[in-house]
């Protein structure tokens, strides 16, 4: 997978999103107080889902 930057290809960082398991503290009604840590990713970023590059947040081009 090779993501880039249709705005300027020197922008080498990327906003995406992955699907991770954390261990939280919380309240007598279960509603998240702060996160421990994370404990496992489940699935990382693909193609499917939207990238930005981190610099301009321009809508990434990304190739398998």
């Amino acid at each position: 997978m090779k993501a880039r930057c249709p705005r300027n290809t020197s922008h080498q960082q990327f906003i995406a999103i992955a699907n991770v398991t954390q261990k939280w503290v919380v309240d007598e009604d279960g509603k998240f107080q702060k996160e421990i840590k994370i404990l496992e990713v489940v699935h990382g970023p693909d193609t499917h889902n939207v990238w930005n590059c981190a610099i301009c947040d321009t809508k990434a081009i990304v190739s398998v």
